[in-house]
This record gives C-alpha cells, structure tokens and sequence, in this order.
C-alpha cells in the first residue's frame, strides 16, 4: 500500500506531456481525475473528523449564565453562575469513541479499494487498447497477405493455370480479411474511448510500443510451475492478502464494531459516573459586594427499570456480532478462491503463450512454405488459405495469451490488496 500512498503524491504533479501516454502516467491521471475516487476521499476526510468529534462526549461541559430581578415592590438582585461536569464513567461516550475510530478505519480502506479498484480498471482498458492494436497489425498483416494471394492467382488465371473458382475462393477470403480489418479498428476506437473517457481525457493519445518478446519474458517464470508448487503460492498469497486486501480488513473492522455494540450493550448495567463543581455569586441592591457558594460534587446513576430493554439489546447485538463473523469469514473465502483462480489463469496463460509462441513459429514457416509451392503451381489455393488461416489464427491466440496473463496478474494484484508485483514474484521463490 506504500506505493498507492507514493501515486497520490504524485498525483498533485502529474501531467500528461505529448509523448507516449505510458501505463504508470495513466495511473496517475486516473488517480487525479477519477470522480467516484474523488467521492471516496471526502468521505475519508469526514470519517476522520467524526473520530476527533466523538471525544467530545468525554470533555469537560461547562454553562454560565448570569440573571437580574427587578420585583415591582421588593429589593432587586442580581446572581451568575458557572457549572462544569467531567464524565468520568460514562460507557456510551466510551463505545461511540471506539466505534468512531473503527468507522475511521473502515473509511480508510475503503479508500485504498477504490483506488486499487480505479488501477485495476487502467490497467484492463490500456491492456485493451494495446492488445487491440495488436489484433489490428494483425489483421492488416492478413489483408496484405490476402491481396498478395489474390494478385497472383489472377496472374495465374489468365495465364490459364488455375480456374475461376480459385480466385473467387481467394477474393471471397480477401473480402472476408477486409471485414477483419474493419472490425478490429473498430475495437480499437472503442477501447481508446474508454481509456480516454475513464482517464478524462483527449482520445488523441499514443501509446508506446511493446515488444511481445519482453510481454513474453514476464511469463517464464509461471510455465514450470507443478500443482504442489501452486498450492505453496496460493497458501502464500492468501495469507499475504488476508493483512492487506482492504475488504478483508473492511469485514474484519465491522465485526470489532459488532463486538464493541456487544459488550457496550452490558453498559446499561454500569453506572453512569459524573464529577461536577458549581458556583454561584449573589448580590442585592443593599449588598456592596456578591456573596458566592460552591459546590463539588460526584453522582453516580444506573437504570434499573426496566430490564427487560436491556436484555432484548444485549441479545439483539449478540445475532449482530454473530452475523458479521459470518460475512468476514464469507469475504475471507471470497478472497481466498478469488486468488486460486487468477493464480491459475495467470500459470495457465504462461504455459498458453508459450504454447502459441511455438504454434506462431511453426504456422509462419508452413505458410511461407505454402506461399512457394503455390508460386511454383505445386498446391492449390484451397491448401494457401488453410494455411493461411492457421497463421491468422496463431497470431491471435498468441496474442490473447499474453494479454490474459496481463489481465490475470492485474486481477491478482487487486485481490492481494497491493500494486507490488514483487509480491507475485516472491510468493514463486
């Protein structure tokens, strides 16, 4: 969480200059401009003055007041007073200072949920927008190669090589390639303008180039790991997440609430101890100067009728207090099978990038392959087109895996309550 803590620092000074808009300055703009995160910090800031409030309730109370008589037939006079009280027992004043720093803290968390929330969210719309400018140079690669395919049939075709039905099989193919591209660049402009709309702003934005081979770098260390391996990081992570996912800790700050309102419900049985002190000064119009009393004084008071509130409130907070350890421990588990899954997704998605990288090599090879033979008359088109199709198809697939492991990790972070991916790295050790 320190490093959330170092983003809104930063926050106060980011800017986002002309160049590449990379992933740590779309943070950074998402913690500026992000409303609903914005919300959550006055929140945080009126949580924080109701707990200095709440000891309000066991400060001195003090009143002064000051009077005159003026009787139509009599002798006129005057009295002032000052009154102060120190609560000394006094379970209710102390159970609303408890519970106020409790909801301080639970407001607290809350914070840092919305703003690994508001990361989270970044990450899944920049991983879009890279992803689908990937899947678009795939698509214009596969027009291009779909034209290049096309052209030469025709030069085949009227050289009576090939009949027309291979080239209309190859221009049906172009046209379909063509509906790719379309589609592809379409995903892209949307995915812009949900980065955009979620950072607040321009759409204009450029994004730096990511070598796929340092994507798949990131993935080396998950492809080897074994089930009795995964089950150690799991252990790992899940304890690591129940000390700083804040709904964890959210759920855990409403149970000692629970349990506060329990045991305070038995302060209606414990009396309520007040120290006061009053003076009071008194002169008539016959008197120079005011005569004055004091008086110091403890009182002490319990409820004794009738009981029956008491006991139905003790039971009441009782089903409370039971409720809340319930839904703690269902948050627990929340979190717990949460954190099997994208760890995972995130081994699954390393071993799949691997997999398609060496399915991408091989399919590249046996199109380039195809592409000769077919120059030379040695196949047909319909043996180019399958072979086409599964360099198209290797492609994509290697690309979605890597950006699922992206994804997957990302997940894995938010649930961890942490932006350290050092934190997945030593869990692997």
């Amino acid at each position: 969480m320190k490093k959330i803590l170092t983003y809104l620092f930063l926050v106060a000074t980011a800017i986002l200059s002309a160049g590449d808009l990379t992933l740590e300055n779309a943070r950074i703009l998402a913690l500026q401009n992000n409303l609903e995160l914005k919300a959550q910090r006055q929140n945080a800031s009126s949580s924080t003055l109701d707990y200095y409030k709440s000891f309000a309730a066991y400060l001195p109370q003090g009143s002064a007041s000051a009077g005159m008589s003026m009787p139509r037939d009599g002798v006129d006079s005057e009295t002032r007073s000052i009154d102060i009280s120190q609560p000394i027992v006094n379970t209710r004043a102390l159970l609303g200072i408890l519970n106020s720093k409790q909801s301080k803290k639970i407001s607290d968390y809350s914070l840092q949920s919305s703003i690994l929330s508001t990361l989270y969210q970044v990450d899944l719309r920049y991983y879009a927008v890279l992803k689908n400018t990937d899947l678009l140079k795939i698509a214009m690669d596969n027009s291009k190669y779909a034209r290049n395919q096309l052209e030469i049939a025709q030069t085949k075709y009227q050289l009576g090589v090939i009949s027309q039905t291979d080239v209309i099989n190859l221009q049906a193919t172009m046209a379909q390639r063509e509906v790719e591209q379309i589609q592809a660049a379409t995903s892209l402009d949307i995915s812009r303008e949900a980065l955009a709309h979620f950072l607040q702003i321009d759409s204009s934005f450029s994004l730096p180039d990511i070598d796929p081979e340092t994507l798949e770098a990131q993935t080396e260390s998950f492809r080897t790991i074994t089930s009795e391996d995964a089950d150690k990081i799991i252990t790992t992570l899940t304890t690591y997440a129940q000390k700083h996912n804040p709904r964890c800790k959210i759920a855990e700050t409403n149970t000692k609430i629970k349990n506060n309102n329990y045991l305070g419900s038995y302060g209606s049985f414990i009396p309520t101890v007040n120290l006061r002190y009053g003076t009071n000064w008194q002169k008539t119009e016959l008197q120079d100067n005011f005569s004055d009393s004091s008086t110091l004084s403890i009182s002490a008071s319990v409820p004794i009728f009738p009981l029956a509130d008491s006991a139905v409130d003790i039971a009441s907070h009782r089903h409370s207090l039971r409720a809340a350890q319930y839904s703690e421990k269902s948050t627990d588990s929340d979190i717990d099978l949460q954190i099997r899954q994208s760890v995972m997704n995130l081994i699954a998605a390393a071993r799949a990038t691997q997999s398609a990288k060496l399915s991408l090599v091989y399919s590249a090879s046996l199109y380039q392959q195809k592409v000769v033979t077919f120059e030379n008359n040695a196949i047909s088109t319909t043996e180019l087109l399958d072979a086409s199709i599964l360099l198209a198809n290797a492609n994509q697939l290697y690309t979605a895996s890597l950006y699922s492991f992206l994804t997957s990790r990302a997940a894995l972070l938010q649930q961890l309550g942490t932006t350290d991916e050092m934190v997945i790295t030593n869990s692997l050790k």
